[in-house]
């Protein structure tokens, strides 16, 4: 078959303004950082995906882990990936789906405890408000 390819121009500011976000980027959000924030608000910026990565516990082990991209208040964009706590308490308002947690607004808090032999200041939610009726999918 002789088909034709449809030739497309790309606007690169275009494409380049959608993918950045203004903020340093491949770092995640630490209990440090959050526990240094007034308003410990967030919201979900798009729908989250799994990333295979190294286990912080186990050498050389890789895990599946979930990743949020959350926007603060401040208006940084940055990745979380929350603990099972914490994604419990999406799942009891956003459900399941995870088309249905892009946009929801939550509020974390930061408490020390142990993780192995290290004290460390970790992230929960604290709490999470579904998104708007109008913008859930099905």
């Amino acid at each position: 078959m002789n088909e034709q390819i449809k030739e497309t121009k790309l606007d690169l500011k275009e494409v380049n303004d959608t993918l950045d976000s203004g903020c340093v980027e491949g770092f995640s959000v630490t209990g440090d950082y959050i526990a240094n924030l007034k308003d410990k608000s967030f919201t979900i910026v798009s729908v989250p995906k799994y990333e295979i990565m190294k286990s912080i516990d186990k050498d050389n082990t890789m895990v599946r882990k979930l990743k949020l991209i959350i926007k603060l208040t401040d208006g940084a964009i940055m990745d979380y990936y929350p603990n099972k706590t914490s994604q419990k308490k999406i799942m009891d308002i956003a459900g399941v789906k995870l088309s249905n947690w892009e946009g929801v607004d939550g509020e974390f808090e930061v408490l020390e405890q142990m993780v192995g032999q290290i004290k460390k200041k970790v992230i929960y939610i604290k709490s999470a408000i579904p998104r708007r009726p109008a913008q859930q999918t099905k």
